[in-house]
């Protein structure tokens, strides 16, 4: 089962989550940057593009401003 881990940076402390579908790991970024004053910041159709192409293993992981989202198989 395909998997998408979401790491958000914090610092020395960072959160994570686990996501099943790209939907949620979509609705988890869009929840971290409304409450994390600029430092979550990503344009929705960019985003959702790549984690499309995630789901068709175009692309593994991405690295962006104050976040990542990697894939990876149970």
């Amino acid at each position: 089962m395909k998997q998408y881990k979401v790491t958000i940076f914090n610092g020395d402390y960072p959160l994570t989550c686990t996501c099943n579908t790209i939907s949620d790991a979509f609705e988890c970024l869009r929840s971290v940057a409304s409450w994390s004053c600029g430092k979550v910041c990503f344009k929705s159709d960019d985003l959702m593009e790549t984690l499309v192409q995630m789901r068709k293993n175009e692309v593994l992981s991405i690295t962006r401003s104050g976040y990542s989202v990697s894939v990876f198989k149970e």
